[in-house]
C-alpha cells in the first residue's frame, strides 16, 4: 500500500515538473531570438509625357473628344505639349457674330468656361510663370480681297478661378486680371516657389470675364476678324 502511494505522487511529481518545462519551452518561444531591419526603396522621376486636357468644373475627369465642355470649341484637342513643365490647354476664345455699331460696344465671349491648364511635374517646386501677348484683329474683306485691321480693340480677361484635383496638396498659383490693349506681354498666371504643382485649371466661369471691347465705326462687313494670342510658359516666376 505504501508502495503504491510513493509510486502515485512520484508519478505526479513528475508530471507537474514536466508540464513546468513544457509551459517554460512555450513562453520561451513568443521571444524573438533573431531580429533584424531592413529597408523600404521608392524613387520619383520627372513625368514627361503630356498631359491631356481634363474637365474645367471637375479636374478628376478627363475630356471627352465625343462631347466637348465647350460647344464654341469642340474641336480643340490641347497643345499634345510634353512635360514635365507643360501647357496642356487653352480654349480659342469666340465673341459670335455681332451687329455693326457706331458706338462703342462691348462684347462677351460666347464660349462655356474657357479655360487655360498647366502641369507641373518636375518636383521640384521652382515655380513658373504663364505669359500671353497678343496680336491686331485682322482679317479679308470678302468683297475687296483687301486685309482690314480692328483698330482700338481691347481684349480683357478677368476673375479666374483656379481648381485642381481634390488629392492635390500643393499651393494653388497666382492668376491675373488682364487687358490687352497693346502688343506687350501680360502675365496671366504665376506660380511663386512651391505653388502650382501638378495640373491646375485657370477657369472663366462667367460671359463677362473675357470682353472684346471695340470703338464705334472701325467694323467692315464681311469680314472675319482673328486675333493670335502667343503663350509663354517659363520654368521660372516673375
Amino acid at each position: 500500500m505504501n508502495k503504491k502511494i510513493s509510486l502515485l505522487i512520484v508519478g505526479i511529481i513528475l508530471l507537474n515538473i514536466n508540464l513546468a518545462i513544457s509551459k517554460q519551452v512555450f513562453a520561451d518561444d513568443t521571444h524573438p531570438l533573431s531580429k533584424t531591419d531592413t529597408n523600404a526603396h521608392v524613387q520619383f522621376i520627372p513625368r514627361n509625357g503630356p498631359t491631356k486636357p481634363v474637365d474645367p468644373e471637375d479636374p478628376s475627369k478627363p475630356v471627352d473628344p465625343a462631347n466637348p465642355t465647350d460647344p464654341a470649341d469642340p474641336d480643340n484637342p490641347g497643345t499634345g505639349n510634353n512635360g514635365p513643365l507643360s501647357l496642356d490647354f487653352i480654349s480659342n476664345i469666340h465673341f459670335g457674330e455681332q451687329a455693326i455699331s457706331g458706338k462703342e460696344q462691348t462684347y462677351n465671349a460666347i464660349n462655356k468656361n474657357p479655360y487655360i491648364q498647366v502641369t507641373d511635374n518636375r518636383g521640384t517646386g521652382a515655380g513658373w510663370a504663364l505669359t500671353a501677348q497678343i496680336s491686331e484683329f485682322t482679317g479679308k474683306n470678302a468683297k475687296t480681297n483687301q486685309t482690314e485691321i480692328l483698330k482700338g480693340t481691347v481684349l480683357s480677361i478677368k476673375n479666374a478661378v483656379l481648381r485642381t484635383e481634390s488629392t492635390n496638396t500643393s499651393k494653388e498659383p497666382t492668376s491675373k486680371n488682364i487687358v490687352f490693349n497693346n502688343n506687350d506681354a501680360q502675365l496671366v498666371i504665376n506660380a511663386a516657389e512651391n505653388t502650382g504643382q501638378g495640373t491646375w485649371i485657370n477657369v472663366y466661369e462667367k460671359p463677362e470675364d473675357i470682353t472684346l471691347t471695340v470703338p464705334g465705326s472701325v467694323a467692315k462687313s464681311n469680314v472675319a476678324y482673328k486675333a493670335k494670342v502667343n503663350w509663354v510658359l517659363s520654368d521660372t516666376p516673375k
